[in-house]
């Protein structure tokens, strides 16, 4: 079941009272509004701007995250593109990077979608 909260996420930098915090959402919860996935980068008052490669570290994951369900459906995409080039063997025989190609995406879609087809 892909049940992950569609997009788009948006990416906030909050300062906390021992660093910051890259908020990532916003995403239903019940009867609030919205709620935030966070990564806190204790000791990084600025989170994104510091010099530290750490805190660089942590606000590039936080980038990443947030534009999970735009590369989710780029790869959904690709996925389908890929195969109404024909079926994987004929791909193969054709051109061998298609065949490759496919093979990645799916690996990539079943890993972030826990194995869903």
């Amino acid at each position: 079941m892909n049940a992950h909260t569609p997009g788009p996420w948006s990416l906030m930098t909050v300062p906390t009272s021992v660093g910051s915090c890259h908020k990532i959402g916003p995403f239903p919860n019940g009867d609030r509004v919205s709620t935030f996935a966070c990564i806190y980068a204790d000791g990084h008052r600025n989170g994104i701007d510091d010099a530290n490669p750490a805190a660089q570290e942590l606000a590039a994951n936080a980038r990443l995250i947030a534009a999970a369900p735009m590369l989710l459906e780029i790869v959904q995409t690709s996925i389908k593109n890929v195969r109404s080039l024909g079926p994987a063997g004929a791909l193969a025989s054709v051109h061998e990077p298609y065949s490759e190609w496919l093979s990645a995406l799916e690996m990539a879609y079943s890993e972030a979608t826990g194995g869903d087809k």
